[in-house]
């Protein structure tokens, strides 16, 4: 299965396709603070909760626009 990641300033889409088949979706909001173990854990979430293992994840495709921070004031 291929785990499909947009990465948006307010929110991150997940879509997991089976082949051509889209098996499910969903959305976290963007946090820059959030660390990787706690998105790992929503992640992990989702899959627990629609009956997908994890380890049935062969490929992982992330797509950004742009940086976060550049939108960020600085003093």
């Amino acid at each position: 299965m291929l785990l499909a990641i947009d990465v948006g300033n307010t929110n991150m889409v997940f879509g997991l396709y089976d082949g051509d088949k889209l098996r499910g979706s969903f959305r976290i909001s963007t946090n820059s603070e959030r660390t990787s173990d706690e998105l790992g854990m929503l992640i992990a979430q989702y899959y627990h909760f629609h009956d997908i293992a994890c380890a049935d994840t062969t490929a992982v495709v992330i797509a950004s626009a742009g940086d976060v921070h550049a939108h960020q004031r600085h003093p």
